[in-house]
C-alpha cells in the first residue's frame, strides 16, 4: 500500500526525453568507433535506460520482479504447509506424501484434461463454436 502506482513521468515526457537520448545516440554513430564517442553512446544508453525505469510504476516493477519467486518458492511452500505435508522426514519423503502426490496430478493431468474435456464438451453440445484455425492439441496445449 505505500509502493507508488503512478509511474515518476508522464508517457509525454517519456517518449520527449527518450527521442532526444535516441537522437544523441544517431548523431554519436561512426564507422570507426572513437573512445570518447562511446563513452557518450554508453552514457547515453544508461541514460535511456533510466528514463525506462521512471516510465514505469514502481508497484508494477516490483511485482514484476517478485512475481517468479512467488509463484515458483512461496505458493507451493504455502500450498503444502496448508495441506499438513511435514517436510521433517525429508523432502524425498515429502514428495512421495499422498497429498503432494495429489496436488501434482491434480496440477499436471486434471488440470489439462479438465479444460480439453471442458471445451470439447461446450462444442458438442452447441454452447460454444472451435474458433477457427485452432486445433484440438492446442486447446489441449493451452490447458
Amino acid at each position: 500500500m505505500t509502493i507508488p502506482l503512478r509511474p515518476r513521468i508522464d508517457s509525454q515526457a517519456f517518449l520527449a526525453r527518450s527521442r532526444t537520448i535516441l537522437n544523441i545516440i544517431k548523431a554519436n554513430k561512426s564507422g570507426a568507433e572513437h573512445s570518447g564517442n562511446e563513452h557518450e553512446k554508453q552514457a547515453a544508453f544508461q541514460t535511456l535506460e533510466s528514463v525506462c525505469k521512471q516510465a514505469g510504476s514502481p508497484l508494477q516493477r516490483v511485482e514484476y520482479t517478485l512475481h517468479p519467486w512467488v509463484s515458483f518458492a512461496i505458493m507451493p511452500i504455502f500450498a503444502l504447509a496448508n495441506a499438513g505435508v511435514t517436510l521433517g522426514s525429508g523432502i524425498s519423503s515429502a514428495f512421495r506424501h499422498p497429498v503432494t502426490l495429489g496436488v501434482i496430478l491434480g496440477l499436471v493431468l486434471g488440470k489439462q484434461l479438465g479444460v480439453t474435456l471442458f471445451a470439447w464438451l461446450a462444442v458438442r453440445i452447441g454452447l460454444a463454436d472451435l474458433p477457427k484455425d485452432i486445433t484440438w492439441r492446442q486447446i489441449y496445449g493451452a490447458g
